[in-house]
């Protein structure tokens, strides 16, 4: 109930963080990685920030500099563990993709930018 509400309410603001507010990349970085970093400790909280950031992965390549490592020791924790549920598998493997989606959309970018063809 409670929890429902905070998700519903995350996934209509974390795409207009950046745009509607001073400083909303710095802002959804802050608090990203407060999330990740304090309550980490917290199987669920961990999962459900990093559900977030893959469903928003758009949203967040601009600071992926930011979150890589934190999702890289996260990945390693939900992925690898010999007790991890399939659900946390899964998003480990979500989590690698998406790492590989913003290396992709950088290479893009840096072809755009040196006007080489595509």
């Amino acid at each position: 109930s409670s929890d429902l509400v905070v998700r519903q309410s995350l996934e209509y603001l974390t795409p207009a963080m950046p745009s509607r507010m001073e400083d909303g990349n710095g802002m959804l970085t802050h608090w990203t990685k407060k999330i990740i970093v304090e309550e980490g400790h917290s199987v669920g909280q961990l999962v459900h920030i990093l559900q977030l950031v893959v469903r928003h992965y758009k949203v967040y390549y601009p600071v992926r500099h930011s979150l890589l490592q934190h999702m890289v020791s996260s990945l390693q924790r939900l992925g690898f563990s010999l007790s991890a549920s399939l659900e946390h598998r899964k998003l480990a493997v979500d989590l690698a993709d998406i790492i590989i989606k913003w290396e992709l959309m950088r290479i893009k970018e840096e072809q755009e930018g040196n006007g080489e063809p595509q």
